[in-house]
């Protein structure tokens, strides 16, 4: 990839996160906002996925920019309150980095170092904004808690249903209507397997596992090929899978970001893949 791209895309990633900050910043943090509200909603569920499929961008950059993307995402996050998003991204830096076989001392200190610096800019100068965020995990209430009392709800209504419902599912967003009669809000799942299987059954559920052993597939591939961008495409497989057990991938269009880069990525893979097939045939052809 050319330079200029890559400082485009550079560019773009960090406007992203300084607007997403100061527009935060501007409303007091999205705590101050009612997440039913437009601007609440856009700025709580929207913007923080969004930003988290921009970041696997930092697989392209040199360090001082990864290191100042990690920063500004993690205060971001904090501002929306948003957990899942910030979660997701450790847990993707951590698998890309495993896979890769690039854990070591100086990556885990490297980390840690970054972690302990956002904190602390966090803690000293937006101390308002972490004590929101800390207290949404004890908020019975909101959108984003109780993922047990969530689950139990609905598994439990899947094991009560007959054979037919199990196989073929209750039908599109059936899910939200059990949250909604039950629960205090809409809300589906908050997991894309148990979504997929209360809404489409075993059969829906065949088909997305299937199609996430296809993405695993690309991953052993990569890896085989020694593929440049294999630890940026572990980290998107990484958010994907961490995203779809803690909240949901298929509600949210910010979704297709992963989709571009990844499909990019193996389309990258299989060519390359190619290119060694004719690069052999001939040199057989030759002999």
């Amino acid at each position: 990839m050319m330079d200029l791209t890559k400082k485009i895309i550079a560019g773009i990633t960090i406007v992203a996160l300084l607007y997403s900050f100061f527009i935060m910043l501007s409303y007091g943090g999205v705590a101050s906002l009612s997440i039913g509200s437009e601007i609440g909603t856009f700025l709580y569920q929207t913007v923080p996925y969004l930003l988290l499929w921009m970041s696997s961008v930092l697989f392209i950059l040199n360090k001082p920019l990864r290191i100042s993307i990690i920063l500004l995402f993690a205060i971001v996050m904090m501002l929306s309150t948003k957990r899942g998003p910030l979660v997701t991204m450790f847990v993707g830096l951590i698998i890309s980095l495993l896979i890769n076989g690039r854990i070591n001392v100086k990556a885990i200190l490297s980390l840690s170092l970054v972690a302990f610096i956002g904190y602390y800019i966090i803690d000293i100068y937006f101390d308002t904004f972490l004590s929101d965020w800390l207290g949404r995990w004890s908020e019975r209430d909101d959108i984003s808690n109780g993922r047990e009392e969530i689950w139990d709800l609905i598994l439990n209504d899947v094991s009560n249903q007959d054979a037919l419902t199990i196989i073929f599912g209750n039908g599109y967003e059936a899910s939200h209507k059990l949250t909604y009669r039950f629960l205090w809000n809409a809300i589906g799942a908050h997991n894309d397997f148990i979504d997929i299987l209360y809404n489409f059954g075993i059969l829906g559920l065949s088909l997305f596992v299937f199609l996430i052993i296809s993405y695993l597939k690309n991953i052993v591939i990569a890896i085989k090929v020694k593929f440049s961008h294999a630890d940026m495409l572990a980290y998107l497989i990484a958010c994907f899978l961490f995203g779809s057990f803690i909240s949901s991938n298929m509600t949210r269009y910010a979704t297709v970001y992963f989709g571009v880069f990844f499909y990019y990525m193996a389309g990258q893979i299989e060519r390359n893949r190619n290119n060694i097939i004719v690069k052999q045939e001939s040199n057989t052809m030759l002999l």
